[in-house]
């Protein structure tokens, strides 16, 4: 007999003829189905929950849910894409799926008339732990979605939150994001549409975004930093090319936050692995991402970040189950801190 029930109603589901469109190419920015089943897990799902999920994308992990909560329990699934939503609604019926119900609307604000839900699970990444989510939970529900913990563009992980008699206590992170939220739909996904403090257009190479907090009041710089990036050039990984190592130390500069913290990135110049994190200053800059280190201008930012990678070494290479995640009190919820 199986242990795990979400590998079990996974099993049942047929992903592909949620995710997959008519001509076989997979939906743009379906979540991996072991990624779901992952964050699925996180849950701690029970029959006869009644479930909020954010984002319904293909429909297939409203599917899952309806599954695991089964007849008793329920889902209410919220997405701002009208067709992702009709889309969704057909693909249910078509599977005899009867206990989602999908809805066009903000995921910020949540679903009051669901409302308390025991469960609520985000597959597009707030900037915050929005307020409605938690006003519209049950005691002892629990929340699952990826956040932004720190003021640069794309410094996502996944985040557990218990709600206890109406107040929400961070349990921990662990790696993850998706396509940031927006109360409207996003159609250009390489350019983060926040904490994006400059845009500098390449010849022939694209555009180069940067997001840069010490830059962040002077658009001069940030354009200069941009336009200095753009000429900069590639070179080896002194992390090696392991994803879940290069993870591990962007864990590391978010909670340390060093001056000069930034992310940059290439927009319609290759792969979503041109973007990365690592230090912008006025001179210099030097990038990690997962297949090389980005360097710019002299070498005061490579030096720099070099600085950090010995320290973290020294501190026994900590990763994402060392942070600590915290809740701060903003007008519209909750933002989120790590720290060690």
């Amino acid at each position: 007999m199986s242990h795990d029930p979400v590998a079990d109603a996974a099993a049942a589901l047929h992903y592909d003829s949620y995710a997959r469109l008519p001509d076989g190419a997979m939906l743009p920015q379906t979540t991996s189905q072991d990624g779901i089943v992952r964050m699925c897990r996180m849950l701690e799902l029970e029959p006869g929950m009644r479930v909020l999920e954010i984002g319904t994308g293909s429909g297939y992990t409203g599917a899952l849910l309806g599954r695991l909560v089964g007849d008793q329990g329920s889902v209410v699934s919220l997405d701002v894409d009208s067709g992702l939503v009709e889309r969704a609604r057909t693909k249910h019926i078509q599977h005899g799926i009867g206990n989602v119900v999908v809805h066009g609307g903000d995921g910020y604000a949540g679903w009051a008339p669901g409302a308390p839900y025991d469960r609520i699970i985000g597959w597009t990444t707030p900037h915050l732990v929005p307020r409605r989510w938690v006003e519209q939970s049950a005691d002892q529900a629990v929340i699952v979605t990826p956040v932004e913990v720190a003021p640069i563009a794309r410094a996502h992980m996944l985040l557990t939150v218990d709600l206890h008699h109406g107040q929400p206590v961070a349990r921990n992170v662990c790696p993850g994001g998706f396509i940031e939220m927006h109360t409207e739909v996003i159609t250009e996904v390489s350019v983060p549409i926040r904490h994006r403090d400059a845009l500098y257009q390449t010849d022939g190479r694209g555009t180069v975004w940067i997001s840069a907090p010490a830059l962040r009041n002077d658009p001069g710089n940030a354009l200069h930093a941009a336009e200095m990036i753009a000429s900069g050039r590639s070179i080896p990984n002194p992390l090696g090319d392991d994803h879940m190592t290069s993870g591990a130390f962007y864990g590391y500069l978010y909670a340390r936050q060093p001056p000069g913290l930034a992310s940059t990135g290439f927009s319609g110049a290759g792969p979503a692995s041109a973007s990365g994190t690592g230090l912008v200053l006025i001179d210099s800059a030097a990038v990690l991402r997962v297949q090389d280190m980005f360097v710019a201008g002299t070498r005061h930012a490579e030096e720099s970040l070099r600085c950090l990678f010995a320290e973290w070494d020294q501190d026994g290479r900590p990763d994402h189950s060392s942070l600590r995640p915290h809740l701060i009190l903003d007008p519209h919820g909750f933002r989120v801190g790590v720290e060690f």
